[in-house]
């Protein structure tokens, strides 16, 4: 395996966990904020409800408590993060608030779902001839925070390639001088001593090939001095 795609294996590894990471603590804190956003909503409209429940109660001219929440909750109509029906006391339906129709056009994943889905609450109250069912619904909520965690994932990907196509670029400019030193070495090897490098940008890679530069030297010195010394030796024999 090349240096190059150690490299690139590294650095994909790397982003791959810091992208896992990131994205579990949005998806934590998406989680704890719907949980949050829920339970207020429902505190909210519990206490309204509660209202207009005593407020009939205290002035039995206004009709039935039944009758003046059925009408409050149809001008009122949806509430966020609320589902409310209202029964009579024959269990039939006076009253459901329709379903939550905010980032309709957003589809979040199961599996999101499932992860970011709280704690459902559940309220109940008898009034006079029927009963007011509040429970707590985060469709709309989780829509929303599936569209922010799609975008992060959109950008974690595009950041992802783009970081990657440049340090492949990068190390494959960088990396150059590495076959002209490696070239020169074989040609050392096959016994070439008049092979010289020029200089590098990289320090590091002109340090080595100043060391293979002087390295050459030396071994072509010594072998002039060998063939001087042989011919020496040759000269005297005669």
């Amino acid at each position: 395996m090349s240096l190059r795609l150690r490299l690139n294996l590294l650095i994909t590894t790397i982003s791959i966990l810091f992208m896992v990471a990131s994205g579990i603590v949005i998806v934590q804190d998406a989680k704890t904020s719907i949980q949050e956003r829920v339970e207020a909503a429902t505190r909210v409209t519990v206490q309204l409800l509660d209202t207009v429940i005593i407020s009939s109660t205290m002035n039995p001219s206004l009709g039935l408590t039944s009758d003046v929440l059925s009408q409050f909750l149809r001008s009122l109509g949806y509430v966020r993060s609320n589902h409310i029906v209202l029964y009579d006391l024959y269990g039939r339906v006076l009253y459901e608030s329709p379903k939550s129709t905010y980032r309709s056009e957003v589809h979040p994943p199961d599996w999101f779902v499932k992860m970011v889905q709280p704690k459902g609450e559940k309220v109940e109250r008898r009034i006079r001839y029927g009963v007011l069912v509040i429970q707590s619904n985060a469709e709309g909520s989780i829509r929303d925070a599936w569209r922010g965690v799609r975008q992060f994932m959109w950008l974690g990907i595009g950041f992802f390639i783009l970081l990657n196509v440049l340090v492949y670029v990068l190390l494959s400019v960088s990396l150059q001088p590495v076959k002209q030193i490696l070239a020169a070495i074989r040609a050392i090897e096959g016994g070439d001593l008049t092979v010289r490098l020029g200089t590098f940008k990289l320090p590091e890679f002109d340090h080595i090939a100043h060391s293979l530069n002087r390295m050459a030297e030396s071994l072509e010195a010594e072998r002039q001095l060998e063939e001087n010394r042989q011919l020496t030796q040759l000269i005297q024999s005669h």
